[in-house]
């Protein structure tokens, strides 16, 4: 689906709305060739057209919101659907306590489903240390994140020396190894 990302710029602002209006039209028309029995938005502007369309042809709408931090489309969108997902202690203002339901991220099966010895061996962690992953998928906004969760680890480093706060970082991914005696 043709899209352009929220911006607040007037230019980026025209075109953001240009593409929400040619999408909603494009999903008007799947919603109603399909006639599906839900509508689930994951987030995102992508996910503002279809939720609209759904709920303008009277097709439920759920929306997932995996962060802990719910983005621009689920609060705007929040009070259309009849299910909300969020994260565990999450609200957000304006959309009904009924309609709110607390979830996890859902995750593939695969990945659930590999061994933590085998996993910490391929990356190379000491199976006697505890190990925190922090996980992202947006490109720039992925970086930023690893940078400020590293932060503290950084402090923390300073006091108690760099040989018990080893770490690995890359741009999708900040892994910090912490002695069990800490």
């Amino acid at each position: 689906m043709p899209g352009t990302g929220f911006t607040w710029h007037p230019v980026g602002l025209a075109r953001f709305g240009a593409s929400q209006v040619s999408a909603l039209r494009h999903c008007l028309g799947v919603v109603r060739a399909f006639r599906p029995d839900v509508v689930v938005g994951f987030g995102g502007f992508t996910s503002a057209p279809a939720a609209i369309a759904g709920r303008m042809r009277g097709i439920p709408v759920a929306l997932h919101e995996a962060n802990r931090v719910p983005g621009l489309a689920i609060r705007s969108l929040g009070r259309l659907a009849g299910r909300v997902y969020l994260p565990l202690g999450i609200r957000i203002p304006g959309v009904r306590a009924a309609a709110t339901r607390h979830a996890g991220l859902p995750v593939r099966r695969e990945i659930v489903r590999v061994p933590a010895a085998p996993a910490r061996q391929a990356l190379g962690l000491d199976p006697s240390q505890k190990t925190v992953v922090v996980l992202g998928g947006e490109p720039l906004g992925g970086r930023r994140r690893d940078q400020r969760a590293l932060e503290p680890v950084d402090r923390l480093r300073s006091a108690v020396g760099p040989h018990h706060l080893p770490t690995m970082n890359s741009s999708c991914a900040a892994m910090l190894r912490v002695k069990p005696s800490l």
